[in-house]
């Protein structure tokens, strides 16, 4: 009797105490975490204390929680609170006395503390009282180097590599640690290892060498460690490619040429060498760029590839002959606007490099016809015929060609668009308009396509309807997104045309015939012209002025744009061209005449006077750079 009423007592009493039982443990897990992101907050607001007196209670509260004790093993470490820190260790020790992470904790905080024989004694005895697996080691080298110790790290990893068996274990490892003590050759050797093992992470490895190369006498030492290990490499694919990007960072240019000239080439070679000569073309490398295109082009079984490397080594020699800017100029007349851009390009007077470009471009078409590298081919001939012979005939047949037969849409449109600038290079708007309902007819283009427009306007503009061009430009911004740059070209169009007089102004008229020169390539008359309405007493005058000025630079006329910038400079006070010229005449001072000195002034007068400026903090770092100079002469 008594058995069953104790059996009902139980049954009575379960039922209401087991909510309040299953309830417990989550409460107090939700409690911990509203501790813990209360603690999170406090570090956070820099109320260290506080963080870690309730870190610190939550891990004595949840010995087990792994989360609790690296934060606040983090925190005290951070906070060179290392007695607090070393205390909790070996309070957590008591509880488990064979803790590997803890004992490394403890010996990292005894190194750190100045202890380091007991350090190393602890070390040692991990090292030995366990079983030899490569993480053991990683382990130990990380609580080391977490503090400070990297002569000890590197020994550890050292020992492992040998204890192993395996000569290339922790070679990546080993590579930071050489990097860290500055022994660039070993650390180099290292990399180079880990690589012979896992070549599929060039990339990775690569970028570990250059971060190195910050140090700028680490250059030569990574190199000559990595042009040593070259020819004896099981891996000559993935070294070769990482020595080129070393050269290639170290703006070591032809030395990338020379490497693959003088190795064997694989065809997993061609797509890296292909890569790096677009690279050095990029940099306007153009020899080493020319000879890895001439050795991808002879080299590869695939047509387009040939195609692409032809194509890349007629460029080279195309951009050879191009009058390279003296300078990184700042700013200028309506900078990037298309329509004010100098459709001219002067060439250097280099024997048969053109003739050899035009040839490379002809080869294409015959050795790879009907291919889409054959009819860019074919547009860059064009673009030579119009941008620097000025056989404008020949380059509009060109143009004309590839929009009726080339099978890419965008090729096809950018060709219309370039026949009609040949043709308006001629003069011949009404050409131009056929040119455009052809245009519009085989690319298939809606009438108020952006690019479309554009070439209407073009066409208006060079005609002199500037009504016309205005109605055009109008529609231009409605149907053009405004992130893209023609967006902003129309609005700096209708601006110029309504703040000078409008459509009508007989001045503006004239400023745009000018334009049409320039579009002609007839420089000298849109020069004299120029000179001639920034007299007048017109709205334009100002932008006739600056106009002229930059043609003049542009044709390195210097002489003659000094003696006008230092005209405008005195006269136009009122300009808002005022700090453009400012920068153009710091510019020749500086760049063209080499007197950075005599720059001083007028960067000073555009900093003080125009604080608003777009290149205020280049012209500041210019300054800076100068006056820098100076003390040190």
């Amino acid at each position: 009797m008594k058995r069953i009423l104790v059996i009902l007592l139980l049954f009575m009493v379960m039922p209401g105490n087991l909510p309040a039982q299953s309830m417990r443990p989550a409460q107090a897990r939700s409690q911990d975490q509203l501790l813990f992101s209360r603690a999170q907050s406090m570090e956070r607001l820099g109320r260290i204390d506080e963080a870690i007196q309730i870190y610190t209670s939550l891990v004595r509260d949840n010995p087990g929680n792994q989360a609790y004790y690296l934060r606040l093993s983090s925190l005290l470490r951070r906070e060179n609170r290392l007695d607090d820190l070393l205390k909790l260790i070996e309070e957590k020790l008591v509880r488990s006395p064979n803790d590997i992470d803890l004992l490394l904790d403890k010996a990292s905080v005894q190194f750190a503390r100045d202890e380091k024989s007991e350090a190393r004694g602890l070390w040692t005895f991990i090292q030995k009282n366990n079983t030899p697996t490569p993480m053991l080691f990683t382990r130990i080298a990380n609580s080391q180097l977490i503090a400070g110790a990297v002569d000890e790290a590197l020994q550890t990893l050292l020992s492992g590599r040998e204890r192993l068996g395996d000569p290339t274990a922790y070679a990546a490892d080993l590579a930071r640690v050489y990097a860290a003590r500055m022994v660039y050759d070993k650390a180099s050797l290292e990399y180079i290892r880990h690589l012979e093992r896992y070549p599929r992470q060039a990339n990775y490895i690569t970028q570990q060498i250059i971060a190195m190369l910050k140090d700028s006498q680490a250059y030569p030492v990574v190199v000559n460690a990595l042009e040593q290990v070259l020819p004896v490499t099981p891996e000559p694919v993935v070294v070769r490619s990482v020595l080129a990007r070393i050269y290639f960072f170290g703006k070591d240019y032809v030395k990338v040429g020379q490497l693959y000239a003088a190795g064997t080439i694989q065809d997993k070679d061609l797509p890296e060498m292909l890569d790096l000569a677009r690279s050095l073309e990029r940099e306007h490398a153009w020899e080493p760029a020319s000879e890895l295109y001439f050795i991808v082009s002879r080299k590869t079984q695939q047509s387009d590839v040939r195609g692409q490397a032809l194509l890349g080594l007629a460029r080279t020699y195309e951009r050879r002959l191009l009058v390279e800017p003296a300078y990184p100029g700042l700013g200028g007349y309506f900078p990037g606007n298309r329509f004010f851009r100098l459709d001219v390009r002067l060439t250097h007077e280099v024997d048969g490099t053109l003739n050899q470009a035009l040839n490379l471009y002809d080869s294409l078409r015959t050795t790879l016809p009907n291919s889409e590298a054959a009819f860019r081919a074919m547009y860059q001939v064009a673009d030579i015929q119009l941008t620097i012979t000025a056989d404008f005939d020949n380059a509009a047949r060109g143009f004309k060609y590839i929009l009726k037969n080339s099978r890419s849409r965008d090729l096809s449109l950018q060709a219309g668009q370039r026949w009609i600038d040949a043709l308006l290079a001629k003069g011949d708007t009404t050409a131009a308009k056929n040119a455009l309902a052809a245009t519009i007819q085989s690319t298939r283009l809606d009438n108020d396509e952006p690019e479309i427009i554009y070439s209407r306007i073009r066409i208006f503009l060079n005609a002199g309807d500037l009504a016309g061009a205005l109605k055009a430009l109008k529609n231009l911004t409605g149907a053009a997104s405004p992130v893209d740059p023609l967006f902003n070209d129309a609005l700096e169009v209708i601006g110029l045309i309504d703040d000078n007089g409008g459509p009508g102004d007989a001045a503006l008229k004239r400023y745009f015939r000018a334009e049409a020169l320039i579009s002609q390539h007839k420089l000298t008359e849109a020069i004299n012209l120029l000179d001639q309405l920034k007299q007048q007493d017109a709205p334009i005058a100002d932008e006739a002025a600056i106009r002229q000025i930059q043609l003049l630079q542009f044709l390195e006329k210097n002489g003659p744009a000094e003696v006008l910038l230092n005209d405008f400079l005195a006269t136009r006070l009122a300009s808002p061209w005022l700090s453009q010229a400012l920068i153009w005449q710091g510019e020749l001072m500086q760049f063209r005449k080499n007197d950075p000195v005599m720059a001083v002034p007028y960067y000073e007068e555009l900093l003080v006077n125009h604080p608003t400026n777009l290149y205020i903090g280049a012209v500041r770092q210019r300054l800076r750079a100068i006056v820098d100079a100076m003390k040190t002469q």
